[in-house]
């Protein structure tokens, strides 16, 4: 089985560089995103599609598909807690290390949700997709939940995940054989959408 996993196009709170809630939209930089890369799935027989309840991955599923899609509450965008609507670079400023707080042993000052908690729903999702006889599934998603499927995969946890950069309406695929999932592609976009400035995060 191969799960595509495509990050939602720009959002109004990405472009503001501001934490996101869960009604941010898309920008019309964010739809052109989800059109270009919705060419590249014309092709593609997909046994299901997936979405996070949020609204700028419904907006960006519609993009990409006709198809009927399924909401699934796990594949959601990490809780903020306290941050949402805050700015990211002040926030930085401020508090250096803030993104500490994603992790079990450091103290949760701004009610983020732990990493561990984004590993575990989205294991849970793939362990569950993954006893249907599927061959390909696309899956609409955030930055988080693809970082988790990277440390699934890659068995990699702690600082090195807050480098990897997962641009918005990129693509990263993996496959799921044997109860184990591996990576195949990480943060492929097409070339017309390639942009070499660094991405923030919890965008």
């Amino acid at each position: 089985m191969i799960f595509y996993f495509i990050r939602h196009g720009q959002t109004v709170d990405n472009a503001r560089a501001v934490f996101p809630d869960e009604n941010t939209k898309l920008t019309d930089k964010g739809i052109k995103e989800a059109k270009t890369a919705s060419k590249f799935f014309g092709n593609i027989k997909f046994d299901a599609i997936y979405t996070s309840p949020f609204l700028r991955t419904l907006e960006t599923a519609k993009i990409l598909t006709e198809k009927r899609y399924i909401i699934d509450k796990r594949l959601k965008d990490v809780d903020t807690g306290t941050l949402k609507g805050e700015s990211i670079e002040e926030i930085s400023k401020k508090d250096k290390n803030w993104y500490t707080t994603f992790r079990d042993d450091i103290e949760n000052k701004y009610n983020v949700e732990r990493f561990s908690s984004v590993k575990e729903r989205i294991n849970d999702f793939i362990n569950e997709t993954g006893k249907n006889n599927y061959s390909r599934v696309l899956v609409v998603t955030h930055l988080e939940p693809i970082r988790a499927m990277f440390s699934i995969s890659m068995d990699i946890d702690g600082k090195a995940l807050v480098n990897i950069e997962i641009n918005n309406c990129s693509v990263s695929l993996f496959t799921y054989f044997g109860s184990k999932l591996y990576l195949k592609s990480l943060n492929w976009i097409p070339l017309d959408m390639y942009d070499n400035n660094k991405n923030r995060s919890f965008y």
